[in-house]
């Protein structure tokens, strides 16, 4: 009984965690998510095919968990400052949020 009570008011409390967050802390996120998007997509794009019949591919083991890696990658790119994307995608994002409905 007394576990199920912690579990409810570590949930609650997450919940609340999550709706703290400023108008900014999220633009800050989600401009960070886009930086790690870009990233992941020029690290996708610039490594060649695995080759499945070459004796050193890691074949379909190698295919699957290379977009995991990448996804890694960027996210430790971003973190580590990324490249200079994320200021830019905050800028155009506080830019939007004072536009209203009307485009004004």
């Amino acid at each position: 009984m007394q576990i199920n009570s912690i579990n409810s008011n570590l949930a609650t409390s997450n919940r609340v965690e999550k709706q703290v967050l400023s108008k900014d802390e999220v633009i800050e996120n989600k401009a960070k998510e886009l930086e790690s998007f870009f990233v992941f997509q020029m690290l996708q794009q610039t490594q060649p095919e695995v080759d499945l019949d070459s004796d050193f591919s890691g074949g379909t083991v190698e295919q699957t968990f290379r977009p995991i890696l990448n996804q890694y990658l960027a996210d430790e790119i971003v973190e580590a400052g990324g490249i200079g994307l994320k200021e830019d995608f905050v800028n155009q994002m506080k830019k939007y949020e004072k536009v209203d409905s009307y485009g004004r």
